[in-house]
């Protein structure tokens, strides 16, 4: 696997991460050449070499383009969504993928970037977003870029929470612990997830733990699917198959097969 890194390895712990996932070599030659005098810059050419990536270190975030063969960037989207602790997304965006992209900020991006895109202005964003060292929940709510919206300190305590505590099945996490964790009632808490998520404490969990079944779904073939809500958080295997047949509109089993 070819991957292309700006940096030394020595300068990794005191310099912020960069991971770009896209198919074009002109535009990760390009933004490695924007942001590689300051941070460590990977860079992935498809899908696959992304996750390959993720599943060995740690990045401050991720610039990702949607449109790749393999492995999508909708598909690789949805693993980093799987993952305990996930990265912060940004979508690399052209013409064609325009509407899709702004689609994503349901999915838990922080926003979009038009090809072509405006170097001193995407430098500048990406600079912000990396000082500021915003690691999870920055999840926009509508089609408008995230730069401009930001979670309270509040949603995305309880959000880091979430994060940690969600695929517990011996603990299930429960709306009223993450409320007492931040220090609010349960229905304070849920007021502030509807305002600023747009959904509820529970269905942001469940959103969690379905995207985290997919990912083991497609990743372990031969699981059975007691040992798959299990591992996702779900304390109930008739409810896990209620709220993933909900969330996609089939049976666990079937979403296996449709995958290949």
């Amino acid at each position: 696997m070819e991957v292309l890194q700006t940096t030394g390895e020595l300068k990794t712990d005191q310099r912020k991460s960069i991971l770009i996932i896209d198919d074009e070599q002109g535009i990760w030659e390009s933004l490695d050449e924007l942001f590689g005098e300051k941070f460590n810059v990977f860079t992935a050419i498809d899908g696959k070499e992304g996750i390959d990536l993720l599943k060995h270190r740690r990045f401050n975030l991720v610039l990702l383009d949607l449109t790749m063969p393999g492995i999508d960037g909708m598909e690789v989207l949805k693993w980093i969504r799987g993952l305990s602790e996930s990265p912060p997304v940004m979508i690399l965006t052209g013409h064609s993928t325009h509407e899709r992209a702004k689609g994503c900020a349901d999915s838990g991006v922080l926003g979009y970037i038009e090809k072509p895109f405006n170097a001193a202005e995407l430098f500048n964003r990406v600079s912000a977003i990396l000082q500021e060292d915003k690691k999870k929940g920055n999840i926009a709510t509508d089609s408008e870029s995230a730069f401009t919206k930001k979670l309270s300190s509040l949603v995305e305590k309880a959000i880091r929470f979430i994060n940690i505590r969600y695929t517990d099945h011996i603990n299930p996490l429960r709306p009223n612990e993450v409320a007492a964790h931040v220090g609010v009632s349960r229905e304070h808490l849920g007021r502030r997830f509807k305002e600023e998520l747009g959904c509820g404490v529970t269905e942001y969990i469940n959103r969690l733990r379905i995207e985290k079944a997919k990912q083991l779904l497609l990743e372990n073939k031969d699981t059975p699917i007691s040992e798959i809500y299990c591992d996702s958080g779900f304390e109930n295997e008739n409810y896990f198959l209620k709220i993933f047949k909900r969330y996609t509109g089939m049976t666990p089993t079937n979403f296996r097969k449709s995958s290949g």
